[in-house]
């Protein structure tokens, strides 16, 4: 196996003969779209019904705490199949209100999605893959500038508020009624 980083020659057999004869593909084979926006655009804040597709344990970096990465997946409207991150940092509850948000705020997920999730009070992250939900989606300002750029770094979007997982159903204001 050659070292990391370093180009490797392109086998010509690899292609087949199904490229069409206009196609002016460069000697390695692959082009690049250079048109491709590099940002995405934020998706409002507010409520959207999303699936779990991606769970995998980790470590926080900042806590040193273990934590479930999530991707969830946006389903309908005008975002539909958006991806947004979310990160499930269990901490041992302190009794403190402010610093036991972390619990707090997987114990609303299992209630949410339901005890099936955690049985006997683990949470596998294979367990969450494909359960949904509604999702409290905000946009977040980030602190901090980045070195490379000098510059501060961009919002983004995150799942938050004081009800971040709600159960899938109507997901109506009182407003869209009116």
């Amino acid at each position: 196996m050659a070292p990391k980083n370093t180009p490797q020659s392109i086998d010509p057999s690899m292609f087949t003969d199904e490229t069409p004869a206009s196609a002016d593909l460069p000697s390695t084979g692959f082009v690049v779209d250079l048109t491709v926006p590099m940002v995405q655009e934020l998706l409002p804040e507010g409520d959207y019904n999303a699936t779990i597709v991606h769970a995998e344990p980790a470590i926080a970096r900042t806590s040193g705490n273990p934590m479930i990465k999530l991707r969830w997946r946006i389903d309908g409207g005008n975002y539909n199949q958006r991806s947004i991150f979310d990160f499930l940092v269990f901490k041992t509850p302190t009794g403190d209100w402010n610093s036991d948000f972390p619990a707090r705020r997987i114990r609303l997920l299992v209630d949410t999605i339901g005890a099936h999730i955690a049985p006997d009070g683990a949470i596998n992250p294979e367990l969450l893959l494909g359960e949904s939900c509604v999702i409290h989606v905000v946009v977040k300002k980030q602190n901090g500038v980045n070195p490379e750029t000098n510059e501060p770094y961009p919002e983004q979007n995150s799942i938050g508020g004081n009800v971040c997982y709600k159960p899938v159903g109507s997901i109506r204001t009182v407003d869209d009624l009116l």
